[in-house]
């Protein structure tokens, strides 16, 4: 348990929209800064509401869109820092270090020109 405890989590600050569009408004290991960031979407989510105005966000995308199409608003604890980088799937880290293309054979086509008779 105390393991655990030296860890350092890494929390996201999620808008759940009700058409599944979710939105991932911060993404750090800071909890504190989570909770202010949600802290402040929830009261706009709460104003717009009240106000019937639509709900805006500016980071990380520009969009507004009606406060009824929010589901919920949470901060969830996506994993640990240690975890991300201590990965031991060889073909996680290639793909990281070379792209996905080179990771399985050279000149990976995705466009295979269809089926020829």
């Amino acid at each position: 348990m105390e393991q655990l405890k030296e860890q350092k989590m890494v929390y996201e600050v999620l808008v759940l929209r009700t058409d599944q569009n979710h939105i991932v408004a911060l993404e750090s290991n800071n909890y504190d800064e989570c909770f202010n960031c949600w802290v402040e979407l929830t009261s706009q989510w709460e104003e717009c509401a009240k106000e019937s105005k639509p709900f805006q966000i500016t980071d990380p995308i520009v969009t507004s869109f009606s406060p009824g199409m929010i589901s919920e608003i949470r901060i969830v604890p996506v994993t640990s820092e240690e975890m991300k980088s201590k990965s031991h799937n060889p073909y996680y880290n290639q793909m990281m270090q070379n792209g996905f293309a080179n990771t399985f054979g050279q000149g990976v086509d995705m466009l295979d020109q269809g089926y020829k008779r």
